[in-house]
């Protein structure tokens, strides 16, 4: 049996103090988010090691960038998928933005012959 994760690892400027007290509150108030996170230094720290959940990340984001005190435009990161055997098609990864409007997901998968 081969094991698949997920992993990512970015920070994001919180340009303000209302958006990194806003940041801290939202997550905070959700204890098991799917990620590991971080503040420090007017970033925030968004990582996982194995089992991230991206569309939980998507939805942290999508509320950051709308934020009324953010001066975001967008959000946006990279991962990666892996395999704990060598399978075809179990690696790649892919990079998501985030803007107020909408997110947009490209992976790598799409690119693969089918």
């Amino acid at each position: 049996m081969a094991d698949n994760y997920v992993l990512f690892s970015f920070t994001v400027a919180l340009n303000s103090d209302e958006t990194e007290e806003w940041a801290r509150n939202s997550l905070d108030s959700n204890e098991d988010q799917g990620f590991d996170w971080d503040i420090d230094d007017g970033y925030v720290w968004i990582s996982d090691g194995g089992c991230g959940d991206t569309d939980s990340v998507v939805s942290f984001l999508k509320g950051l960038v709308d934020h009324p005190g953010s001066e975001l435009p967008y959000a946006g990161f990279t991962y990666a998928t892996t395999c704990s055997r060598p399978r075809p098609f179990e690696f790649g990864g892919g990079a998501i933005m985030v803007h107020p409007d909408t997110s947009v997901d490209g992976i790598t998968k799409a690119l693969a012959p089918k």
